[in-house]
This record gives C-alpha cells, structure tokens and sequence, in this order.
C-alpha cells in the first residue's frame, strides 16, 4: 500500500470512530519510504488516533533539528507537533507554539489552541477561539470537527440557547456525513444538556439513541454513553443508582481514563452532598476553573481547610495506626529546589498519574522538551527523591505503570498531607513555586517578582533574600539592575 493510500485509510477509520483499528494498523504497518509532506499527514494522523509520541518522533527532525542540519519547520508542522505536545503533558510548552503562530496560515491552530484549554477544563476561554476557528474557510468535515468541540464548551458552560441550537444542527449534519463517532458525541452532549437542566425524559431519550449509534462502534463511543447513563440514573435516584454508578467508576479506573474517574467522584459529591468527597476532588484538581465550577454546583458553603491528609495507595497486605507525613510545609526538604518541586507535581493530582513530559514541564520550565534528553533528567530526579526517602527512612516509592508515575507507600495507612491551592498561594514556598513558573530560567527583577505575585514590593524584597541564602537563587548587577535567576539544581 503507497503511502498516501495508507493515511486515507488510517484517516476513514478514525472517522468511522474505530480509533483502536487505527493505532493497531499505524503500529503495524507503518510505511517506511515517504516525502515530508506525507511525514507530516502521518504525524497528523497519528496524533488524532492518539498516538501523540509517534506523532513527536515523526516531527521532532524537521520542528527541533540538530544543529547540524538547515531545516526549517513550517507553520503546519509545528501546530501538529504543539498539540502532540499538549497531548502528551506538555501543555505550557505546547500552548506557548500554537500561539506564535499564524492561525490564518493553518487555521487548525486555533482548533489546537482550544483542545490545549480544553485540557485545562478553561471552556469558557475557548469558546471565542472556536467561534473564530469556525469563521475560516473549511472543508465540511472540518467545520464539523469544530462545531462538535464548540457545542461541547457551550454545554460546558451552561450556554444553554447556543449549545441546543448548535446540537440540533449536528444531529442532522453528522448522520448525512455518515460520521457516526461524532453523532454519538453529538447525542451524549445533547443528554449532558438535558441532565444539567434535569430534564430527565429528555436525557432517557438522547441516551438511548446514543446506545443505538455506537453499539457497533470500537474504542471510548460506548464507554461514554455508559458514564452518561450511569450519571442520569445517579441524579433521578441517588439511593437507588449508587451501585450502578460505583460499577462505572470502577470501568473507568481499569480503563484508566482518569479524568473520567474525577468526574464521577465531583458529580457524586455534587449529588449526594458528600463533602468529603468534594474535598478530595478539590485537593485532587490543579485545575482553578474546574476548582471554582465545583463550589458553584455543590451549592453548601465549604469551608476550605489549609491542607487534607491523602492517603497514598499500598500494596502492604498489614493495617496499623493511620501515620501522616507532612512533607511539603514542614521544610523537610528544601522549599523551591529540585526533589522538593518533583514532591509536589506528584501529588498535585489525586487522579492523573503523573506523566514525563507534566514532570518536566514543572521541573524545567521555560525550557523545551525533548524525546530523549528530557526523559533522562526527569528520571535523574526522580533518583534523587528516591534517594532521599531511602536515607530519611521514609516507606514511600515511585511506582511507574504504562509511563505514568504514583508516589505509594510500602506500608498500609499512610497519609500525605496535601496543602491546599490557597496555602500555596499565601506561603513563601508556594510563592517561590509560582513566580518559578513564570520566570524559568531566565532573569528577572524584584518589581517582576512583585508583580508576578500580587504582592507589595517589600514582601518580594523579604522572600527573594531569603531565597539567596537558601541558595535557590543567584544575583547579578546593582541597584536598579539587579536581577535574580532561579538556580536549576
């Protein structure tokens, strides 16, 4: 098969909804001969099958070349090599490229642009990128693509008018294009719309013409129709549907979709006013808007403690006495370096395992990431750490599944404390964590440091030379020109 028939193939398929038939062929069949242009439309491919690393090897010659070859990337190539970026954690990094780039050379950036807020539950900030994406010159399927991804912010958001309208639309024009995938995505949005304004007949319906459209269909078609269901029946009787919802959950944790299973814990808190499940899910989401839209829909008044013990998963068969480590505020290890910021991105997530690309990106920000290189020194790092648990004693490992990475505990019982989104945002530790964020590595003034953290000057002047003797950071120049720079240990 020539190259260009395989991607028309791999790209039917994808459309047909049977994503799992698409990475199996890619895997196995990958052509071996093929022009740049046709580089780029496998890469394309391979990352709407959700093959985002392949997509990354396939780019990484012609967007990062070595500095021996003259190769210069075009706008098409780095938007498909950004959103694989995005896709496989790298969203700073990935964000950062699509927005330098002109969407009216490629208007699928701002497609990528929105997917990347997508990942950070930012709807509402990427409905005008949608809209704009939809105001370019589209191919049919395209235009398609995006309405889908624009009614599902609408729904999001609770744009009730505008996301009624806009299904409407695509149950017709999905089912003449014969795509049957996104008709299904169509009706499961159109029964998230019922089940929010809790018009329940209206959801039976739409869920049950959804059951129908992707009986047949591979992949996670039916696997959300079945979260849907399993969230209708919940909301009409909490007592009755517990069981059935608990099943679902429990399909979500073997199929590891992670961010399934936070839903089904917030709408469980939502609909059973569990309040320490809400915490948990608020603790458990570095996510601010997903943080805010979960106070707004559990309705009572909770009072946000300055840290929640988690507990950390144990293979240890033995039960004791629960043991909390407080890690984090104790200065136990030192604020803002090395082990400390990997300590934190582990557990800054209740649900998502930790991934490399994640890891590097809050342990090197600013800088690119990179398929071999960035991997070693996140591994490096995580040495270290583990290490340092060795010699302090402590029964805590790094246990990494399928590439992704949980810190667990060799004993039963055992509870880390978490600091809450506010602590770090009022502790000189967190504040050092977030202005690391914005400056990377690269130098900066007190008036930045200031202003990056809303504070007033002073207090920037009394964290920044308390960072100096702690050695987290260096000093240059006098007066007016001094700058500071984190030290990447």
């Amino acid at each position: 098969m020539q190259c260009s028939e395989f991607i028309q193939y791999i790209d039917g398929l994808i459309r047909a909804g049977r994503s799992a038939k698409a990475r199996s062929e890619l895997s196995r069949h990958r052509p071996h001969s093929f022009t740049r242009a046709e580089r780029f439309e496998l890469a394309a491919v391979a990352r709407r099958a959700a093959l985002p690393w392949l997509t990354l090897r396939i780019l990484t010659p012609v967007v990062r070349p070595s500095t021996k070859k003259s190769v210069t990337a075009t706008t098409r190539e780095k938007a498909e090599y950004a959103a694989a970026l995005v896709r496989v954690g790298a969203g700073r990094e990935g964000s950062e490229i699509l927005a330098a780039l002109d969407s009216n050379e490629f208007p699928q950036v701002l497609l990528y642009r929105a997917h990347a807020l997508f990942t950070q539950w930012e709807y509402q900030t990427a409905i005008p990128v949608l809209e704009e994406y939809l105001g370019k010159d589209l191919d049919e399927y395209q235009r398609v693509i995006g309405e889908v991804n624009l009614a599902s912010a609408y729904v999001h958001e609770r744009h009730y008018e505008q996301a009624e309208i806009l299904l409407s639309k695509l149950e017709i024009s999905t089912q003449k294009q014969n795509l049957p995938a996104l008709y299904g995505n169509t009706l499961e949005r159109l029964a998230e719309l019922a089940i929010d304004r809790k018009d329940w007949a209206q959801a039976e319906k739409h869920l049950t013409k959804a059951e129908i459209a992707v009986e047949q269909a591979a992949g996670f078609d039916a696997f959300f129709v079945k979260k849907w269901r399993s969230i209708l029946t919940l909301s009409v009787s909490p007592r009755h549907g517990l069981r059935d919802f608990e099943k679902f959950e429990a399909l979500a944790l073997q199929n590891r979709h992670w961010e399934t299973v936070r839903e089904c814990d917030a709408f469980r808190a939502i609909i059973c006013h569990d309040r320490e499940l809400f915490l948990k899910v608020y603790f458990g989401t570095p996510y601010l808007s997903y943080r805010e839209r979960l106070r707004r829909d559990y309705k009572a008044e909770v009072e946000i403690p300055d840290s929640l013990p988690f507990p950390l998963p144990s293979t240890s068969p033995r039960t004791g006495a629960t043991e909390n480590l407080d890690l984090l505020r104790n200065e136990a290890l030192k604020s803002g370096q090395l082990k400390h910021r990997l300590l934190k991105a582990m557990v800054s997530d209740f649900y998502r395992p930790a991934r490399v690309a994640h890891l590097f990106s809050d342990l090197y920000p600013g800088e690119s990431f990179e398929l071999v290189g960035s991997r070693a020194r996140v591994h490096v790092a995580m040495q270290e750490l583990r290490s340092w648990f060795r010699k302090k004693r402590l029964p805590l490992r790094i246990v990494e599944t399928q590439g992704e990475f949980r810190l667990t505990s060799s004993v039963s019982r055992l509870q880390l404390i978490v600091p809450s989104p506010r602590w770090w945002q009022q502790n000189p530790s967190g504040r050092l964590a977030l202005a690391r964020a914005y400056a990377g590595a690269n130098p900066f003034s007190a008036g930045e440091f200031a202003q990056w953290l809303k504070i007033p000057r002073r207090t920037a002047f009394e964290i920044l030379s308390e960072s100096l003797q702690q050695g987290l950071l260096r000093k240059t120049g006098a007066g007016p020109t001094t700058r500071y720079q984190f030290i990447i240990s």
